[in-house]
């Protein structure tokens, strides 16, 4: 024979499911009753730390008339609310063994939100059922939230007239006359000529100390009409001392022409 002893708590919290009061079937048993309520306690307890739902523990009501029965105990909660929730616990001899049956009812759902059925030993059931009891209390507390509401179907806005006015045309780019560029050029060429004149002075510079650099060791090389240098040798360095100092008045001729042009782009510019 098996006896039975029926505890339900209530599950209260907006926006989630709720509020819920349950009341437990009391019958006559040799010590179920405590395994029940412990149980209870123990399902409160972790869907309370899995939710953060305050949840309440009672024993008695309306539920005891059920039996168990899943459209009686919907009615009870459908009495207490649109989104009430029903959690109950049985534990009841069988053998050498406890019979357990876990149980969450919502009353805006066809379907129960979870269950769990087992067997655990009557000598150590508080080890045997700690994982099952754990699994159902975290699936309710998953449940707990209300379900989403259907998003509203987009709405389509009717056609409506829109009168296309063009914009106003950019005004015309200023011009660039033939003044403004030659004298742009101009100034391009008189930067350009300058530079030219600076490098050509440079490089006429280099050129002659090039042959003042021969010139010298050709007249250090005779001394008293007597040559310490082979003659050859005297007379490439003098023909090379000649060539540096041709090359040396080109450049400066060359740079005094690009100044003067410099001077006159300028002058324009």
């Amino acid at each position: 024979m098996m006896f039975a002893f029926v505890t339900a708590f209530v599950v209260a919290q907006t926006p989630l499911r709720g509020p819920v009061v349950v009341s437990a079937s009391q019958r006559t048993g040799s010590g179920v009753a405590a395994v029940s309520l412990a149980l209870a306690t123990q399902v409160k307890d972790l869907i309370e730390r899995e939710s953060g739902v305050k949840v309440g523990l009672e024993k008695g009501g309306d539920a005891s008339a059920c039996g168990g029965q899943l459209a009686c105990l919907v009615a009870v909660a459908t009495k207490l609310g649109p989104h009430a929730v029903v959690v109950v616990v049985d534990a009841g001899k069988a053998g050498k063994n406890l019979a357990v049956h876990l149980e969450a009812l919502a009353a805006d759902a066809t379907e129960p939100l979870a269950t769990a059925d087992f067997l655990v030993p009557a000598k150590s059931w508080q080890e045997a059922a700690n994982a099952a009891v754990t699994v159902f209390a975290r699936n309710v507390a998953d449940k707990l939230p209300l379900p989403r509401a259907p998003e509203p179907a987009a709405t389509v806005d009717a056609p409506r007239a829109v009168e296309l006015t063009p914009s106003t045309p950019p005004g015309p780019l200023p011009a660039v006359t033939a003044e403004s560029s030659s004298t742009s050029g101009a100034r391009v060429g008189a930067w350009v000529s300058t530079a030219g004149a600076v490098g050509g002075l440079a490089a006429s510079g280099v050129f002659l100390m090039l042959g003042l650099q021969d010139k010298n060791v050709v007249s250090a090389a005779i001394v008293d009409g007597v040559s310490s240098v082979p003659e050859d040798e005297l007379r490439a360095r003098a023909a090379r001392g000649n060539t540096w100092f041709t090359v040396s008045l080109v450049s400066v001729s060359v740079a005094v022409a690009l100044a003067a042009l410099a001077v006159v782009l300028f002058s324009q510019g």
